[in-house]
């Protein structure tokens, strides 16, 4: 589905691709499109599953986040390429049925309430800056890990985890250098 795009990949491709037969596949799936439905399925429910499993977790804001975005990155990673293909889907296609889109709007509307109480509880804590406004960090968080899927490979050069640290670290420190801010103050 990876190389030929939902649309063009066969049930002859599948079993192909897991050295097996299209019968064997019948068994389990009605068409292609059962297949990729359950995977999105899955891949989404553990992003939420692994994200929830963070919050629950005694830290600081900053230890939450970085957890947080680990936790997403290393959902995505797990479940290459499907949670991919379907980024890459047209989301109105016929394969995201009502039922479907009703579920992943609904584990959307838990992500982003998962990071927003990291994000207000840092703020609240004083940990976060309340100069930015939250929905500004929210959102800029979010579109951070979201759009990985245009660029990150598990089989690239760093992993999901060691990707989600550099993340969190651009976040939470900043870009400029101490010597950059040095040299900004002279000027």
């Amino acid at each position: 589905m990876r190389e030929k795009g939902l649309q063009a990949t066969t049930l002859k491709d599948i079993a192909a691709a897991v050295g097996g037969d299209r019968a064997s596949i019948y068994y389990y799936f009605r068409n292609k499109e059962d297949i990729f439905r359950e995977m999105i399925r899955l891949g989404m429910a553990d992003v939420i599953s692994q994200l929830e499993a963070q919050s629950r977790v005694d830290g600081t804001a900053s230890q939450r986040l970085r957890a947080a975005m680990a936790a997403v990155l290393n959902a995505y990673e797990t479940h290459y390429p499907y949670l991919y293909i379907y980024f890459q889907e047209d989301h109105s296609s016929r394969v995201i049925d009502p039922s479907l889109n009703a579920e992943i709007l609904d584990l959307g509307r838990k992500y982003e309430r998962l990071f927003r109480q990291i994000v207000d509880d840092g703020v609240r804590a004083g940990e976060f800056t309340d100069a930015i406004p939250t929905a500004v960090v929210l959102y800029s968080v979010m579109g951070m890990v979201n759009w990985t899927h245009r660029w990150f490979r598990p089989d690239g050069r760093m992993s999901a985890i060691e990707l989600s640290g550099f993340m969190a670290d651009l976040l939470l420190q900043g870009l400029t250098s101490q010597r950059g801010q040095q040299s900004a103050a002279v000027r």
